[in-house]
């Protein structure tokens, strides 16, 4: 919830400066023929800045996203690995596979998945 939050404040900064660099592009377009060239240069000098910060900020942004995604991940991957670590321990399972490593068959009663899953969901609920 709160990187869903984080996202959509984020989304609001670029929104807003990318809606002042289309204004500002719109009137220089406008104001193209009645400017003398000095003036234009300054008009096009700020547009540039603010679509270079825009981008700035568009680039910052994804890279808090995608550091705050990858903490995320490695915090339920810890929480899922020592629930993992709870029922290897618990049933004395010697291998354990992830379901995507390309395993070809396997008994269904050795799937622990639902159980790691109910024991995350517990603590989750703070059940521990």
């Amino acid at each position: 919830k709160k990187m869903e939050d984080r996202y959509e404040e984020l989304k609001k900064k670029i929104d807003v400066k990318n809606d002042e660099a289309r204004k500002m592009k719109e009137d220089l377009d406008k104001q193209k023929i009645l400017l003398g060239k000095e003036k234009l240069k300054e008009k096009e000098d700020a547009l540039n800045a603010r679509i270079a910060e825009l981008r700035q900020l568009t680039q910052e942004a994804e890279k808090e996203m995608q550091t705050r995604q990858s903490e995320l991940t490695r915090d339920i991957l810890q929480v899922i690995e020592g629930q993992v670590n709870k029922v290897v321990e618990k049933e004395k399972i010697d291998l354990v596979l992830e379901r995507t490593s390309g395993v070809i068959h396997f008994d269904p009663s050795l799937d622990i998945t639902t159980k790691v899953l109910d024991l995350v969901n517990k603590e989750k609920a703070g059940g521990k």
